[in-house]
């Protein structure tokens, strides 16, 4: 700083310099011509929007003058389509006073809380100064008032950090609700963010920026700068509400409260009434952005999580341990084998077998509605679920933690409150142990791929098919799916499911042979070279080579498993936090491999 700072105060010098050196006897200069009145003027620098307490009826303007010898009588032109001031048409100076205040009244009993009206006042011709404000112009209205409610918690995801906040009520309108600094604690904020997020809790019926609600319980907020500019753009980051980009996003639904679903009060305290847990899903949004600007769609994804003061959290927290798989070929079912320790208000925990590449939307839905039934834990937390079908594969079981509410007629229901995804290799064998890179080569030219992390990871091989193979736990605790010819080493990646999930959908690896990056295996150094595409259905993340090489090929020791499931596990939510502080991995354009 004090660099920069002496910089241009050489700078500064260099062009006094110039401008003294450019000037000479034979230059005319004219100097200003003295004004004979009294020269009165506003602040410059006078509040442009003026927020008066409803508890009173006046506030001053203060106004100025260069000349006091005598006492005046200014007169004053005003422009007020408010309805609730009395600004006088007159302001007087006493004789040598250089400042005095124009006394502005007003009704309380006719302003509307938070709306702002616009009053011009303009000095008579016959007393302006070329040198000051003539014309002051400015909005005045009643801020709503609020009263500390307490201490709460701000949990953001997006950019992974907790934080304690202060909390406000509104007085008039109790359903709003002010979040105070809610990124003061951000690390990534660079420039200063909104000082508070505004939400309110709507009620089916209200209306909504010209949407009706058709929901109870959503909740709307304000735009909120997080502080955060996006690096690539050079944009303040802000969280919106979808709301507030129907005409800007007109083909994303957001004139339906439906889908605005991702906002919502998941907890209310024991009134009934009062907000406990409050969840956001925003638009992170760059207003500034081109024309008309752009952003990140989350408006599902529950990124923020608001813990009113005084609130418990509800504990739907979900511990789950696969212990294997057994395959019963009398019945030709397989079965899934896991223990299951619940949260202490978790009611039911109830499990679903699905095939790897099930849309997880819609079988959440299917649960949701009752369309599909899971096989529930039994007291010890133990459950047994079927496999579907009896091919061997990747699948995954869906381990849903229900809580129970009773409606306004006292009716009680089930609903979902938690999940996770438990990864199963059905009809496969452990057989080696190894280490795991992540993007040893950007096979784009990139010097470095976008996914890079080295982690201990197993090998397995199918019960029904000699050349299946699986690398688990793979990504994010997926499972990487491939066939080996042995006589020529060449290797075949099938679509494999990473269990890492973004706005575009499960991240999955695709094989690259077809764009002239084949896999192989190099048998002299006990390493597979996994080329492969990172991708989503809308395109891809990355294109990149990964190894896995071989370490040990005796899978009986014991605890190399978990412990390679959960790295994986914790390399897993690392990639989330990532993902969250740099709004998403941008998806490549097509690209020639190199």
């Amino acid at each position: 700083m004090k660099a920069i700072k002496k910089y241009f105060a050489l700078a500064a010098a260099a062009a006094l310099s110039l401008a003294f050196t450019a000037c000479s006897d034979k230059d005319d200069y004219t100097p200003a011509t003295a004004e004979a009145n009294d020269q009165v003027y506003f602040d410059v620098n006078g509040s442009t929007k003026i927020g008066v307490e409803t508890d009173q009826t006046s506030f001053a303007v203060p106004v100025y003058r260069i000349k006091t010898a005598d006492a005046i009588t200014v007169p004053l032109t005003v422009s007020d389509s408010t309805g609730f001031l009395s600004v006088p048409t007159s302001v007087k100076f006493d004789a040598n006073q250089s400042m005095t205040t124009l006394d502005i009244t007003y009704d309380p009993s006719k302003m509307e809380y938070d709306v702002f009206k616009k009053v011009s006042i303009t000095i008579d011709p016959a007393y302006q100064t070329a040198y000051g404000l003539s014309t002051y112009t400015f909005e005045v209205g009643a801020y709503s008032p609020y009263e500390l409610m307490g201490t709460g918690t701000w949990i953001d995801d997006y950019f992974g950090f907790e934080s304690k906040v202060e909390i406000y009520q509104n007085k008039v309108d109790r359903n709003t609700y002010r979040v105070m600094y809610p990124f003061a604690e951000n690390d990534y904020a660079s420039v200063t963010p909104s000082d508070y997020l505004q939400f309110t809790v709507l009620k089916k019926g209200e209306n909504v920026n010209g949407v009706d609600v058709n929901l109870d319980d959503l909740v709307y907020f304000t735009k909120t700068n997080t502080g955060y500019v996006n690096g690539t753009y050079n944009c303040d980051v802000w969280y919106y509400h979808p709301s507030d980009l129907i005409n800007r996003y007109t083909t994303l639904g957001f004139d339906n409260s439906t889908t605005w679903a991702g906002s919502y009060v998941n907890e209310y305290m024991s009134d009934a009434t009062t907000p406990g847990e409050v969840v956001l899903s925003p638009f992170a949004f760059m207003p500034s952005y081109g024309d008309g600007g752009a952003g990140w769609n989350y408006t599902t994804s529950e990124l923020v999580h608001i813990y009113m003061p005084g609130f418990t959290p509800k504990d739907y927290s979900l511990e789950c341990t696969f212990l294997g798989t057994n395959d019963n070929p009398l019945v030709g079912i397989g079965y899934a084998y896991l223990t299951v320790k619940k949260g202490s208000d978790v009611s039911l925990v109830s499990c679903y077998a699905v095939k790897a590449d099930a849309d997880l939307d819609e079988i959440l839905y299917a649960i949701d509605t009752d369309e599909i039934v899971g096989v529930d834990a039994d007291a010890n937390g133990e459950v047994q679920v079927p496999i579907p079908g009896s091919e061997a594969g990747y699948y995954k079981v869906i381990v849903v933690a229900f809580k129970e509410e009773v409606d306004d007629e006292g009716n009680k229901a089930l609903i979902r409150a938690n999940y996770q995804i438990v990864p199963v290799l059905y009809k496969y064998n452990a057989v080696a142990i190894g280490t795991y890179s992540e993007g040893v080569k950007d096979l784009t030219g990139k010097e470095e791929a976008q996914f890079t992390s080295v982690y201990n990871s197993i090998i397995y091989q199918s019960n029904d098919d000699s050349t299946a193979y699986a690398v688990m736990p793979w990504f994010a605790d997926g499972a990487l799916m491939f066939n080996l010819d042995a006589e020529t080493s060449s290797v075949t990646i099938a679509k494999s499911w990473s269990n890492y999930f973004t706005d575009y959908g499960e991240i999955f690896g695709m094989d690259l042979a077809s764009l002239g990056a084949p896999s192989y295996y190099d048998a002299a150094n006990k390493t597979f070279h996994f080329r492969l595409g990172y991708m989503v259905d809308a395109g891809a993340y990355s294109y990149q080579e990964d190894t896995f090489t071989l370490t040990s090929e005796d899978v009986d020791e014991d605890g190399t498993s978990d412990g390679a499931r959960k790295k994986a596990n914790k390399k897993g939510r690392k990639l989330q936090r990532f993902n969250n502080k740099f709004n998403g991995i941008k998806l490549m354009k097509p690209t020639r491999l190199k």
